[in-house]
């Protein structure tokens, strides 16, 4: 416990002081570019490489914020762990990958750091260790390989520019395809989205720090770094189409789960599309700036529910609670103040990121079908919301008694200063960007129209809540939303075809011809050597007899 708490104080004072550089380096309109150079060999110079401007540094000190809150939140959440350090010391592990993938353009230190998210994501996932988390490890691992491979393959690529640092515009189809996929990888788009939800085996504490404001939103920030590569080129059509899919695919699965994380993790998902779609529109302002609000009100949302299953036993069922606001006021007014501000209601932090996305799909060259689609994705956000909203407050409360039920005050601390940003964060940090947005003119009915979505959204949750039962009525539907679309059996069905196949090749033909041919019979065959070498040895034995015995004979006689 003291290891956290010193860690919650020295982050604190870090967050301080790189979300002041980030400041200064944003007011004088600075980017400071630092250069070591290691190796050259011919052409190519191998320099490690640091930048500094106000985007790495507002990330670097987010990261260390909720990393803080996350130390004093596990105070109380992992108090009964017997292995709290090996927590500690992943955690600490995993904010230094972070900070060597954030500062460094050079595409050899992101690989440094892109592996070690990976590893130490794997390590935190298994980290309770039974057989539902180690599938769910496995499978995180599996994609975020496919990720570590186009980063890998890059680097091979890259070395026909002679130079390994990202700063430059490089307009290379391949090269940025390779990016792309490990973009998507660890950013959990269609169709490498299987594994966020599966993730959430890990601790609560794990959630709030990896799988909501850094391991996920790092592909992000990578997109925000190559930007001026890939908003340029001709597959930025594919990266919105695909984030489209997203945002609607996995709104409509999280109004079908009854998984108080999963549904988190499939609003953070939703989030996480609506942030590449509007990074393909060449926004990385509004974009940085939604991502930092994201981070914020999902941590919240995500240590709320963490409370909430410690309270209920570990039971993560949202059926099974209800009522919560009678005994568990303090924790149900955070609950609501982080689900307005997912929602977008006026004026939570989510509103002003949200409200500027929106008007900027308007001003932009989509057809409707697209346009209505993130429309109907926002829709779907406040549905789920109130749903859960709904499960929580209002719901029959169905799980034993009310005597265990009972605040924890250091868990309630830290997230009081996250309730605060999430409603003053908005105003606060777009004041802080200076985000230079145009004046929008719309019409009434476009105006109006987000205001719309969200009551619509309300109604609809309301009666997903209250009248279930009329969207039970197809089983099989409901089945197969709530295996999401049978993603993972489409994923994974080339992942078991391709091992299907090693098995039987190895079982036909390593244990079967080629045993026979070359493993037996070159024994067999090793063996005769053997026996025909001692034959010649036994021959030539006799010989030399002989040949001693016809010398002996010839020298007497």
């Amino acid at each position: 416990m003291f290891l956290c708490l010193l860690s919650f104080f020295l982050l604190m004072m870090l967050f301080i002081i790189f979300f002041f550089w980030g400041s200064m380096l944003l007011f004088m309109n600075l980017f400071i570019l630092l250069e070591w150079n290691l190796i050259n060999f011919n052409s190519v110079n191998l320099s490690m490489m640091i930048l500094l401007d106000f985007i790495s540094m507002y990330f670097v000190s987010l990261v260390m914020f909720i990393s803080s809150m996350i130390f004093l939140y596990s105070v109380g959440y992992m108090s009964h762990d017997k292995f709290i350090d090996r927590f500690y010391y992943l955690m600490i592990l995993f904010i230094i990958s972070m900070i060597l993938m954030i500062l460094s353009p050079n595409l050899i230190t992101i690989l440094l750091g892109w592996d070690g998210l990976g590893l130490i994501s794997y390590c935190l996932v298994i980290y309770y260790q039974n057989f539902n988390s180690l599938k769910s490890g496995m499978v995180t691992i599996m994609i975020n390989r496919i990720g570590d491979i186009g980063i890998l393959m890059s680097l091979f690529l890259i070395l026909f520019f002679g130079s390994f640092n990202m700063v430059f515009n490089f307009n290379n189809k391949l090269l940025i395809f390779l990016i792309l996929l490990a973009i998507f990888t660890k950013s959990a788009q269609i169709p490498f989205s299987s594994w966020l939800p599966m993730a959430m085996s890990a601790p609560t504490p794990v959630s709030c720090l990896v799988h909501s404001s850094t391991l996920v939103t790092s592909g992000v920030y990578l997109m925000i770094r190559f930007n001026f590569s890939i908003s340029n080129s001709s597959i930025n059509w594919m990266i919105l189409l695909l984030s489209m899919m997203t945002m609607v695919y996995f709104g409509v699965v999280a109004n079908y789960e009854f998984d108080l994380k999963k549904i988190i993790a499939l609003s953070t998902l939703s989030q996480l599309g609506l942030m590449m779609i509007i990074l393909c529109l060449g926004n990385i302002k509004i974009g940085f700036y939604h991502l930092f609000i994201h981070a914020v009100f999902k941590s919240l949302l995500f240590m709320c529910s963490g409370m909430l299953i410690h309270l209920m036993m570990n039971f993560q069922d949202i059926r099974y609670m209800g009522g919560f606001i009678k005994f568990c006021p303090n924790l149900v007014m955070i609950f609501v103040v982080a689900n307005f501000a997912l929602m977008g209601i006026p004026f939570f932090s989510g509103f002003y990121s949200k409200d500027l996305i929106l008007e900027s799909v308007l001003f932009n060259k989509f057809n409707l079908v697209i346009m209505y689609m993130i429309y109907f994705s926002i829709g779907l956000t406040v549905c789920y919301s109130i749903r859960l909203i709904y499960y929580i407050l209002i719901h029959n409360f169905n799980f034993l008694n009310f005597y265990f039920i009972k605040e924890d005050k250091i868990m309630l601390m830290s997230m009081m200063f996250l309730v605060f940003l999430s409603i003053f964060c908005g105003s606060l940090f777009g004041w802080l960007l200076n985000l230079n947005i145009s004046v929008n003119f719309l019409s009434n009915k476009f105006k109006f129209m987000i205001s719309f979505i969200l009551l619509v959204g309300v109604l609809v949750g309301m009666m997903v809540s209250n009248f279930f039962y009329i969207f039970n009525q197809v089983k099989k539907i409901k089945s197969i939303i709530n295996k999401m679309f049978l993603l993972n059996y489409l994923v994974f069905m080339n992942f078991n075809l391709f091992l299907n196949s090693s098995m039987k090749f190895y079982m036909n033909m390593e244990k079967g011809w080629m045993e026979i041919i070359e493993g037996k019979n070159f024994i067999k065959v090793f063996i005769k050597m053997n026996n025909f070498n001692e034959l010649i040895y036994y021959l030539l034995f006799m010989f030399i007899y002989l040949f001693l015995f016809m010398f002996i004979y010839l020298l007497y006689y």
